[in-house]
């Protein structure tokens, strides 16, 4: 089945480097004696000169063999240990070859619905966000739908593992050893369709993973790949080549696994387990050795201390009343002198602070510029987090009103977004030109809607730097009325027009206008009194804004906005 190839990392190459060189090469030749021998000389190499950082690959590796040598066991505690191990910043890449691991080896042992519990269980620990991950992920949920026999579930998902690899042929940049992945894309098809009788699709599939396995030359899939063919021409009555399949199975099963190769393997596992041992009981004497002469070189300093501290004693005593009187003598002077030289070291403090101060002023403004410039990139990063969530997972939802829940939030995150992009693109760290940023959100909008073009946009936006407080509102409420104007307003690919204006019709008074040329509503009272999510969140910002949100369904649905920012703060501060 399909195993992922551990990822090499650009390190010094080390003895343990090495050996584990050494043992996956004689693995893809099926020489397991020698590759369990050079596995776990690695292991022990890493752990005596405390690698920790590779422990994780090395485990891997020998969970690998004990699955290839059918001792299941033994490969689940590997990938235990694996797991325990992985470093932190080749989190998904690892963890999600010790799932491929764990899957295996499970689904070998015909322990299906653990294998799904097993991917449940990982994936909310450690989401997938690589697309490696994902197309992964995607082939161990087919194979566990097949197992089960609910073949329909499991093509969907063998389709959609099939366009994920086409996806990775197709990413040239991408660093994702694909081989492995593509054969077990085709085994599983294979599987798949010779399970529900389709022959000639599953003999399609298992060509093209034999054609994959001669460039790669794994032996242990050679050995699966025959067992696999000799079933299909078994059931296509194609007995003589069944047989044909079935003899040369076994001749590759017989050269793995015989029983001189199996005594071997296992002394080499009781060696090692003996090894193991006799040195953690070596560790733990010198350990205890090391306690014991800490414990006497304790007893003996505080031994010194008390009798240093006795001596020591005595002589401040003496010390104590040889300077008694004199000290009594001058004890009043020195009080006097020493308030006069603290009253001057204060006062000499003071003038050096002033001057600092003084001389950093720009350099302090400055920097509180800079500071808030990276505190708005930081809030855009983590919106930016937070909308890549959301993609991800609208990737699992089928359901049509989740995602378009999960779409309008996305670019709700959008809308606050661009605004923190602004102020960190800005010599300005308070405010932002409204014009800008209002028609950049249009235009976000526009190219995520309205695909066919047929709705156009005519902006009329007074030129003016806005607060961030007045901003943030005043854009998610734009984002509500025109992405509500460009899913309802026009359908069936109805053409028309979406305007938009911010005008100053008082004094510190403003008028926003949202207005299309769509159909309209039928009562703008019912619309204003429905509990959806958007009209509410329209209406709270409106209240944040100090202003009134009225409608009009005269030609067409208008949304108009009257506010005045300075009810909101006396100082709000907008700049023409």
């Amino acid at each position: 089945m399909y195993q992922a190839v551990p990822q090499e990392p650009a390190s010094k190459k080390g003895q343990a480097e090495k050996l584990e060189a050494l043992a996956q090469m004689h693995q893809i030749q099926g020489n397991y004696t020698e590759a369990l021998h050079y596995g776990l000389a690695a292991l022990k190499n890493a752990q005596e000169i405390g690698d920790t950082a590779k422990l994780s690959r090395y485990f891997l590796q020998l969970g690998y063999l004990y699955h290839d040598l059918k001792q299941p066991d033994k490969a689940l505690e590997s990938c235990a240990e694996s797991l325990r191990h992985v470093v932190e910043v080749n989190k998904d890449n690892d963890s999600f070859n010790i799932l491929s691991l764990a899957v295996n080896v499970l689904l070998a042992q015909h322990r299906v619905k653990e294998a799904l519990q097993y991917i449940s269980k990982f994936v909310r620990a450690t989401p997938p966000t690589s697309l490696k991950s994902i197309a992964m992920l995607t082939l161990f949920k087919a194979q566990c739908y097949a197992a089960l026999q609910q073949y329909p579930l499991a093509k969907k998902h063998i389709l959609l593992a099939e366009a994920y690899l086409r996806e990775i042929d197709g990413a040239k940049d991408l660093i994702f050893h694909n081989d492995s992945y593509r054969m077990g894309v085709y085994q599983v098809a294979g599987e798949l369709y010779m399970a529900t009788k389709d022959y000639p699709k599953a003999r399609s599939y298992f060509k093209k993973m034999v054609q994959v396995n001669q460039k790669v030359k794994y032996l242990s899939e050679e050995v699966l790949h025959e067992q696999l063919l000799s079933k299909l021409d078994s059931a296509q009555a194609n007995f003589k080549g069944a047989l044909v399949h079935h003899q040369r199975y076994s001749f590759l099963k017989d050269s793995i696994f015989n029983e001189a190769r199996s005594r071997q393997i296992t002394n080499f596992q009781i060696q090692y387990e003996t090894q193991a041992k006799v040195q953690r009981i070596a560790m733990l004497t010198k350990k205890n050795e090391i306690q014991q002469a800490l414990l006497a070189q304790n007893e003996f300093q505080q031994t010194v201390f008390i009798v240093g501290s006795i001596l020591l004693s005595a002589l401040l005593l003496l010390v104590y009343r040889g300077f008694k009187v004199k000290k009594k003598h001058n004890k009043i002077l020195e009080g006097k002198q020493d308030e006069i030289n603290r009253k001057n070291e204060s006062l000499n403090q003071l003038l050096a602070d002033k001057e600092i101060l003084l001389s950093n002023k720009d350099e302090l403004l400055e920097e509180k510029g800079w500071l808030l410039k990276e505190v708005h990139h930081r809030v855009k990063n983590n919106l930016q987090i937070v909308t890549s969530l959301l993609n991800s997972q609208a990737a699992y939802l089928n359901d049509i009103k989740a995602l378009t829940a999960i779409e309008d939030t996305r670019h709700r995150v959008h809308a606050m977004s661009l605004i923190h992009q602004k102020l960190y693109q800005s010599d300005r760290i308070a405010t932002i030109a409204i014009d800008d940023y209002l028609r950049e959100l249009v235009e976000h909008l526009s190219d995520s809607y309205n695909s066919d073009g047929n709705i156009s946009f005519q902006l009329e936006i007074l030129p003016m730097e806005m607060n961030v407080a007045m901003a943030v509102p005043l854009g998610l409420l734009v984002n509500e009325a025109v992405t509500n104007s460009i899913k309802y307003a026009f359908p069936d690919g109805k053409a028309g027009i979406v305007s938009l204006s911010l005008r100053e019709v008082l004094p510190c008074s403003y008028l926003l206008t949202i207005a299309d040329t769509g159909i309209g509503i039928k009562n703008t009272s019912d619309f204003s009194s429905r509990r959806s999510l958007g009209m509410s969140l329209m209406k709270g910002l409106s209240k944040q804004l100090c202003g009134d949100l009225t409608l009009d369904n005269t030609n067409g649905l208008t949304i108009n906005v009257l506010f005045t920012p300075s009810l909101i703060n006396p100082t709000y501060g907008i700049e023409k």
